[in-house]
């Protein structure tokens, strides 16, 4: 089976973003993601353009941008444009919305929302024009249809990812047992539209740190333990594969969640420190992330493609990207080539 390989990093420092994207495409990665939160980090379509200019093989696209934020007509021309300077290269990965939309006051956008804007989106991609809340748009920049990639994790929006989405991002973590129920969800969507499972290109986000030892490398990363964690459940716990003791504390941590931390690296940070308070820690680290030594995260990589989820998209927020980097093409890359 083959596995392939994305990255996301936290842009916090721009003028290293150049330097940082031609890191991740010489380490082997196949795709680049990254976030759309204008609270917190630089403007995603400039690192669009950044990426589009600095590498030559990559996919890559925001994941995710939102749909409150952005009338259609503008997410399509942004993306248009990234797409055209790279050759056609690019993906538009959308979520409902979450550090973004509650930094600024809002709430997330609903599915049938999610639905009308990226039905709007394949329209002006496809014909260079649509219908959008009642409203004629044109959109004649027009140059390809740019692939959507729906990012979901409960029943509903894997059903809505199935059966709108080019492809899908998945963000309910990864566990043996998850696999099965999150491909049957996506089936049924899938089928609806008259598509196949098989039609869909589906990426697993997985929060990713290495260090001589798992403890170190949880330790690093335990930020996006408490990202994904939020982002995963804030909209209901049921038919997660969560299990019923630790839903007390998982809610908790969403109800005292701070997003102005949202994937910001620092042991004293509140969101850092209620992971190990609420006694949260392993769970979250065995379903969330992959962490560990070289050769044990190699391991976890084909552990996790065996099951089925042989397409992983990282989440690495952490200070060291270089480290990171080095550490995958030099100990992680040549084991799974192996």
């Amino acid at each position: 089976m083959t596995i392939r390989l994305g990255v996301s990093l936290v842009c916090d420092r721009i003028r290293e973003y150049p330097a940082w994207v031609r890191a991740i495409e010489a380490a082997g990665f196949d795709a680049i993601g990254f976030g759309d939160s204008p609270s917190l980090y630089p403007e995603t379509y400039v690192q669009a353009t950044i990426v589009a200019l600095n590498t030559t093989r990559v996919m890559f696209g925001p994941r995710v941008t939102i749909p409150l934020t952005r009338h259609p007509s503008v997410t399509a021309s942004a993306i248009t444009a990234a797409d055209e300077l790279s050759g056609g290269r690019a993906m538009l990965g959308i979520g409902t919305g979450d550090s973004a939309i509650f930094n600024i006051g809002e709430k997330p956008a609903t599915l049938k929302f999610m639905r009308e804007y990226i039905l709007a989106l394949k329209e002006m991609f496809a014909k260079g024009h649509t219908t959008y809340q009642g409203k004629r748009v044109v959109f004649s920049y027009t140059k390809r249809r740019i692939p959507i990639y729906v990012a979901a994790s409960g029943p509903n929006s894997l059903r809505l990812a199935g059966e709108i989405g080019d492809g899908v991002i998945l963000g309910g973590g990864i566990q043996r047992d998850l696999i099965p129920l999150t491909h049957k969800y996506l089936r049924e969507g899938a089928q609806k539209a008259g598509k196949r499972l098989e039609d869909l290109d589906i990426w697993w986000l997985i929060g990713a740190s290495i260090a001589p030892t798992r403890e170190q490398a949880v330790d690093n990363i335990k930020t996006h333990l408490a990202a994904a964690t939020n982002a995963a459940f804030r909209l209901g716990v049921l038919n997660k594969g969560l299990p019923d003791k630790l839903i007390p504390a998982i809610q908790k941590l969403i109800e005292q969640y701070e997003f102005s931390e949202h994937e910001h690296s620092g042991t004293g940070k509140k969101n850092v420190r209620m992971v190990d308070d609420l006694g949260l820690t392993e769970y979250l680290a065995d379903r969330f992330t992959i962490a560990g030594p070289p050769e044990e995260f190699a391991r976890r990589v084909r552990e996790m493609a065996s099951w089925g989820a042989n397409q992983l998209w990282f989440t690495m927020p952490l200070p060291d990207k270089y480290g990171f980097l080095d550490a995958m093409r030099d100990g992680v890359m040549p084991r799974l080539r192996q």
